[in-house]
């Protein structure tokens, strides 16, 4: 697959959940610089809110409001090829590539975790320091609604999308769970809602990242980061026991097929080799499109004849491989939602492009 892609921000730390809204405004987080950004067609990247911890997912809600997944800072980061110890990393961000250190939790990991007091908690407990927020846009105040301070144990959400066929306001997101040497925490499939009801664990999914709805609302594609798999989860609404919709349910639920358990769902991709599969977005037609880490681009997978394609983002030759090892995410907008956004991560840029077929429209965007 060949596109033509523009480099539209550079000299960022590690951009990743994009998000495209209907006045041409492009919304992103930084993970590394702990911070939201915003930015138009000809101007730089701005601060919205700042972020402590790791900001790594975005969605725009019914009330206007980004909500953000914050994964406690479980990432180190480090430069490529290495700063010497006790030295900066060069002022050209364009000299060097800012990759997640493979140990998790990170340092700093539950650092900015407080209590319902607004207090800092010296030590999160079970490590589970991550936290859901939302944040005014216009203002850049920033509200947990989900973490320490509620007494939630979520480790490290990723990632996080509206459910346009639910109760209003209901979303669902992604915790990655963290991975050592010799520890395994596995993440999962959460759901939850505006109103603050506390999140349900809908599934268990080890590395879960990505996260989004087929059209109809019928399917949550989830990508399973370490083990290269996309998973396909059948969704419907609660119900009461003569089969009508439960209206006071805030959420709506996995339907467990007897025939994958112990599995959440149906694997329908697992790709070769080292490749990892980072955040998605689907298409309006259906087809899935994910950052693909470690090969560096956007794998785009098509459920109905189970065919790929793949484009290579952000190396040293366009639309050729190695692409940037960590292009993370993309996000899809304008009036025909064919305008795309890519985020490459370990080189700190974003880029845009026009794809090949619209985007799905996402429930609160327009």
């Amino acid at each position: 697959m060949k596109l033509d892609l523009t480099v539209v921000a550079d000299g960022l730390g590690f951009p990743e959940g994009p998000v495209a809204t209907a006045d041409g405004t492009l919304y992103f987080v930084d993970i590394a610089r702990q911070t939201l950004m915003r930015m138009k067609d000809g101007s730089n990247p701005e601060v919205v809110a700042s972020i402590p911890g790791g900001p790594n997912g975005l969605a725009i809600g019914p009330d206007g409001h980004g909500y953000v997944c914050n994964n406690g800072g479980i990432f180190d980061f480090n430069t490529a090829p290495p700063t010497p110890r006790g030295s900066q990393p060069p002022q050209d961000r364009n000299a060097y590539l800012l990759l997640p250190a493979s140990r998790c939790p990170g340092e700093h990991y539950g650092e900015y975790a407080k209590d319902a007091a607004g207090k800092p908690i010296e030590k999160t407990p079970d490590m589970a320091a991550g936290s859901i927020c939302k944040v005014n846009l216009k203002t850049g105040h920033t509200t947990e609604i989900y973490g320490p301070s509620k007494g939630d144990s979520l480790i490290a959400p990723n990632d996080i999308v509206f459910d346009a066929n639910g109760p209003a306001g209901s979303f669902w997101f992604t915790d990655c769970g963290y991975q050592t040497e010799k520890i395994v925490r596995k993440g999962g499939v959460y759901a939850g809602h505006v109103n603050g009801q506390r999140p349900v664990k809908m599934a268990e999914i080890p590395s879960a990242n990505g996260i989004g709805f087929s059209k109809e609302g019928k399917v949550l594609y989830v990508a399973d980061t370490l083990y290269g798999r996309l998973w396909a989860l059948q969704i419907d609404s609660f119900r009461n026991q003569d089969g009508s919709i439960d209206k006071t349910a805030h959420t709506r639920r996995v339907v467990q097929d007897n025939r994958a358990w112990p599995f959440p769902g149906k694997a329908v991709l697992a790709l070769p080799g080292p490749q990892w599969l980072d955040s998605l977005k689907v298409e309006d037609g259906g087809r899935v499109c994910m950052g693909t880490l470690l090969r560096g681009g956007i794998t785009v997978f098509n459920p109905d004849d189970g065919s790929i394609d793949f484009l290579p983002v952000g190396g040293g030759t366009p639309n050729q491989e190695p692409g940037d090892p960590f292009t993370s995410n993309l996000c899809f907008g304008g009036e025909d939602r064919m305008t795309v956004w890519i985020t490459a991560s370990a080189t700190g840029r974003i880029y845009k492009g026009r794809w090949p077929r619209p985007g799905l429209k996402l429930a609160y965007n327009d």
